[in-house]
């Protein structure tokens, strides 16, 4: 596939934006495999799929999808704002909140987290 500096700009603009691979190629109309390939050789990460059921070794919990926003700063950091609804209380510690907004705790820093009930 021959690609256009305007793909390759919108795929690492919704990358940033906190989008999925899925998500991504079927906004720019590609395929999922195409987008992988070329995500993968030109390093991008993206944010990974948000799963109905949360597990972790810790705690066993189901969780309702989550309503979240993404707001890219201009400091290159992003701003997520997560409506969600659980059927158990969460730990609230910084990396379990990043892992029900779908967000792995080893590639992000979480700067600043609030929990309302």
């Amino acid at each position: 596939m021959q690609w256009t500096d305007e793909q390759i700009s919108g795929i690492r603009k919704l990358a940033s934006e906190g989008f999925t691979r899925r998500e991504t190629a079927d906004k720019l109309g590609i395929s999922y495999d195409a987008l992988q390939g070329k995500a993968r050789r030109l390093g991008i990460e993206f944010q990974k799929p948000l799963k109905n059921e949360y597990d972790s070794a810790k705690t066993h919990r189901k969780s309702q999808p989550v309503d979240r926003k993404v707001a890219l700063n201009a400091d290159g950091s992003q701003t997520v704002t997560a409506l969600m609804r659980l059927k158990h209380e969460p730990n609230k510690d910084p990396r379990t909140l990043m892992e029900l907004c779908g967000y792995d705790p080893d590639k992000f820093e979480m700067v600043l987290g609030d929990y309302k009930v």
